[in-house]
């Protein structure tokens, strides 16, 4: 369900126009099961600038916010 957010949606519309995302986000598992992770999502460009490939860096911290 969490997918089909605007916000979700907004999130990865930015990274597909190039721009670069970092912060604390809420993510979702396979199960359901609610995660939090901090880091960045950044952008790999072709030789003309074009976005190709996205590269996530990030770390739970979903113990540390439910504490």
């Amino acid at each position: 369900e969490y997918a089909s957010t605007i916000e979700y949606q907004n999130f990865w519309r930015s990274l597909n126009q190039g721009i670069a995302q970092s912060g604390e986000f809420q993510r979702f598992g396979k199960n359901g099961k609610e995660v939090y992770v901090i880091g960045a999502y950044s952008i790999i460009k072709d030789s003309v600038g074009n976005p190709q490939k996205i590269f996530k860096l990030v770390t739970d911290i979903t113990k540390l916010k439910k504490a």
